[in-house]
């Protein structure tokens, strides 16, 4: 069951795009929504921030500021739960972001996070350290979602490793919500083709509407599981997250770095 919905609040325009992801899951699984805010603390501020030494009163004024913001970024977040006639809470804390996101999220069934797009420069980002560490599951939420619907036809891609295992497993409040559930296994030139046989049977025990479907070998396993999901008009994809490590998937181009990036699909990971 998919009971508690964790939603990072920022002042970045891509907050917005998890609101109403948050609104549209909530009103799905009839969940309870939370909305997080982590305000710098000013001490972190005077010690961090890459200019000229400033006057403790500048800092204590650009805190207040963000103070005054972040109320008015919760009061939004407010109105379109309230609006949705969705349970919700907010919460304010200062501190690290990361550190304090992390420690919400293991209280949540899932979190919305942000595609990006992984180089080689950005290889220990806050969201793909988000994946990492939170140890439960994350949605992350394209630029431009093609669908208005979140997990109607999913594309589960199955390779058999404890990632996708994972992330498999921990989706069945979707799977078995889904009108349809197609579970793809895209060989790579080194390793054998996985069956989808017995996955398909593990997940029709759920009462998912599931089929198999398997592509056999590809040269670039993650444009052929996008495409498949082109093609099945998919708006979900389920994914294990960083089966290698991170450099060397944004090194070598790994199916979670292009999938974590792909722009029109939300992917639903666990590590």
């Amino acid at each position: 069951m998919l009971k508690s919905i964790l939603v990072p609040l920022d002042h970045k325009s891509t907050s917005e795009r998890r609101i109403m992801a948050a609104t549209t899951l909530g009103q799905k699984f009839g969940a309870h929504i939370q909305g997080v805010h982590v305000l710098p603390t000013l001490e972190h501020m005077m010690q961090t921030i890459p200019y000229m030494p400033y006057a403790a009163e500048v800092y204590q004024q650009h805190h207040k500021s963000l103070k005054k913001q972040a109320k008015a970024l919760l009061e939004h977040f407010e109105h379109a739960m309230t609006g949705a006639a969705l349970n919700y809470d907010r919460v304010l804390e200062e501190g690290d972001q990361d550190s304090i996101y992390k420690f919400y999220s293991r209280c949540a069934d899932l979190t919305l996070v942000n595609q990006e797009d992984l180089t080689v420069g950005s290889i220990l980002n806050q969201m793909s350290s988000f994946v990492l560490g939170s140890g439960l599951p994350v949605m992350a939420l394209p630029e431009n979602m093609l669908f208005p619907t979140i997990g109607e036809r999913i594309l589960v891609a199955w390779n058999d490793s404890a990632q996708c295992a994972r992330a498999t497993h921990d989706a069945l409040p979707f799977l078995c919500e889904a009108e349809r559930v197609t579970v793809l296994s895209v060989g790579e030139y080194d390793k054998d083709q996985v069956p989808t046989t017995d996955i398909c049977q593990h997940l029709s025990r759920h009462n998912v509407n599931v089929e198999g479907r398997e592509d056999g070998v590809a040269d670039n396993v993650a444009e052929t599981i996008l495409m498949a999901a082109e093609e099945l008009n998919a708006d979900l994809i389920v994914a294990g997250a960083w089966g290698h490590s991170r450099i060397t998937e944004v090194i070598l181009g790994g199916v979670t770095q292009r999938l974590f990036s792909n722009k029109l699909l939300p992917v639903f990971l666990s590590h």
